[in-house]
């Protein structure tokens, strides 16, 4: 298993899209993991356990989501 992944890899493990990853982070629902400056551009690096902690979120968001709809 990698040690570091990046925001895309992190995407297509839980099936969500990048700007939603991001989207968490800036609303403050995952912590900022590390960012390196490359050029003009930032790369995220997650770690294993950024990675886990991302899929149990969505995981559970999903399942919100689910659980309201079904309400409806």
């Amino acid at each position: 298993m990698k040690n570091e992944y990046t925001t895309a890899d992190v995407a297509k493990t839980c099936g969500t899209y990048k700007m939603y990853l991001l989207r968490l982070i800036y609303s403050g629902r995952l912590p900022e993991v590390r960012v390196v400056q490359l050029g003009k551009v930032k790369v995220r690096f997650w770690s294993s356990q950024d990675l886990i902690r991302a899929a149990s979120l969505i995981a559970q968001l999903k399942e919100k989501k689910r659980k309201k709809e079904q309400a409806s």
